[in-house]
């Protein structure tokens, strides 16, 4: 099974063009600063008598665009800043934010206690985009389930029940899994693609020696 091609046959890819390289700087400066003008809008719809369903919706898409925000002024100069996340909370904002935007059904299991050391904003590129691409590939009517276990190993994975890998609908290729690919080899990782039983796709991220103990201060297990 290949790893780094999306579930549906290719129509072509764009390859970027180096000259381009100060407009895209240019594009990026502006799409970040509208993104926190967005937000701060955001932010200000809190004054306002909300129900409780609104107000989490609020919380949800100001998390959202507080990630997009902080990868938009990534450069290719700025390394990670790992330190101790949290990933059940990181975990329910992304399966949060697809339930809402997706029909397909999506659940979460992790330890509740699980944390490991990472850069925040790295892990949820990772989780989404694998989540996105597991939710195309099994439907309206599919399920999508995330599970997270630790020790000193962490290892994150999304399912789905979609055709299974390669087997879905043609359509133009996607970039999400080369995204992972690469985002989870520069955190010393892996990712592994498998067939899931009876039907559908299981994509694994590995993050060897990244657990953390509840003292903060060693991986879980660690001597």
């Amino acid at each position: 099974m290949g790893l780094l091609r999306d579930r549906r046959p290719e129509t072509g890819r764009l390859h970027p063009d180096p000259e381009n390289a100060d407009a895209l700087r240019g594009l990026l400066h502006d799409l970040g600063r509208d993104l926190v003008t967005l937000l701060y809008v955001v932010e200000s719809m809190r004054d306002a008598e909300l129900d409780d369903v609104t107000c989490n919706r609020i919380d949800l898409l100001e998390h959202e665009l507080e990630r997009v925000v902080a990868m938009v002024h990534l450069t290719d100069t700025t390394r990670p800043d790992p330190g101790v996340v949290s990933v059940r909370p990181l975990l329910e904002q992304i399966t949060s934010l697809t339930t809402v935007s997706a029909q397909t059904q999506v659940s979460l299991s992790s330890a509740d206690d699980l944390r490991m050391r990472i850069d925040e904003t790295v892990l949820w590129r990772m989780v989404s985009n694998l989540v996105d691409n597991a939710v195309r590939a099994a439907g309206p009517r599919g399920r999508v389930e995330v599970t997270a276990t630790g020790g000193p190993d962490v290892v994150i994975e999304v399912a789905d029940n979609g055709p299974g890998f390669g087997r879905g609908r043609a359509g133009t290729a996607g970039l999400g899994l080369d995204i992972v690919a690469g985002l989870v080899q520069g955190c010393g990782g892996s990712l592994r693609m498998r067939e899931a039983q009876p039907r559908g796709t299981r994509a694994q991220l590995l993050f060897p020696g990244t657990g953390i103990a509840a003292d903060g201060r060693s991986p879980v297990g660690g001597r």
